[in-house]
């Protein structure tokens, strides 16, 4: 089993927890199947890697 800690004292961004996510391994297509399951609609979902000044990010 795999724990992971989040400590957030300072609240997060739902965007970069989930871009974090992504980047040890979450499975996109689950994260769209997941949102598709919710009574929203008008929203899209697009990732891309970038790196700047040698740290690399989603």
């Amino acid at each position: 089993m795999r724990v992971l800690y989040l400590d957030c004292f300072a609240g997060i961004a739902g965007d970069m927890l989930l871009a974090a996510l992504l980047d040890v391994g979450a499975d996109l297509s689950l994260v769209r199947k997941g949102l598709s399951s919710l009574p929203i609609d008008g929203y899209t979902i697009e990732t891309g890697k970038d790196e700047s000044c040698g740290i690399a990010a989603t």
